[in-house]
């Protein structure tokens, strides 16, 4: 129980459930197989997420919750929705939209690109429109167009994420998110002027200043024009 993480020592002999008082979502590899626990606190608990440590089956870096429901779908439509919560993908995946899998607090690594590149060409992000959503957009776009991925930006009526969103207007509406998303150049020089005050000179200066590195990543000069 200690080694797959089920089981925390106490100092004074013995040990406790890591995962008592919290409801268990499974994380499975490509092969279905249960290699590790995330949990939520039914109580108020903190802290309100819980995940397995890292042991020989689970590497957090390696592992993406749902991927091994989403991946045959993956594959079909050659697109998958990265969201940040087991409920989102969840929500997402029983309503039809399956090639959905979860980030759950985790920044999107190398291997996790490589894995995804496995069954997909084609990324939307949707993360929460908040300052660390924003942050993790920034962090995951650089490793997903090194691995090749078209990267899209999904955003969501605010006060909504992808469960809420479904359930008040169901996977239609989700989907119509999806249509309207951004190429993910685009939603960073967004990101990136709407922190200048454009009306004034030293505005544009800042905002021409924040997008030149951006545009500096396109390999096309007719993108970098447009």
């Amino acid at each position: 129980g200690e080694k797959a993480g089920l089981l925390v020592a106490k100092s004074s002999g013995g040990a406790y459930d890591r995962f008592r008082g919290r409801i268990m979502f499974p994380f499975a590899d490509t092969h279905g197989r249960v290699v590790a626990f995330g949990a939520r606190s039914l109580e108020g608990g903190a802290p309100k997420y819980l995940n397995s440590p890292e042991t020989v089956v689970y590497v957090k870096r390696k592992q993406l919750y749902g991927l091994a429901q989403a991946k045959e779908a993956m594959r079909r439509e050659r697109r998958v929705v990265v969201v940040e919560g087991y409920f989102d993908c969840i929500a997402l995946q029983r309503n039809g939209i399956g090639y959905a899998v979860a980030s759950c607090g985790t920044s999107l690594t190398e291997e996790h690109a490589q894995l995804l590149r496995r069954f997909a060409s084609d990324v939307y992000l949707c993360f929460d429109a908040d300052e660390a959503g924003r942050r993790a957009i920034s962090k995951a776009s650089g490793v997903l167009q090194d691995s090749g991925f078209t990267v899209w930006v999904v955003g969501l009526p605010d006060g909504h994420d992808p469960d809420s969103l479904i359930a008040d207007k169901g996977s239609s509406a989700f989907l119509a998110q999806m249509e309207r998303a951004l190429p993910l150049t685009e939603y960073l020089l967004e990101e990136a002027l709407s922190l200048a005050d454009m009306r004034s000179v030293a505005g544009r200066m800042q905002g021409v200043r924040a997008a030149v590195p951006i545009l500096r990543c396109l390999d096309s000069p007719v993108e970098r024009d447009a």
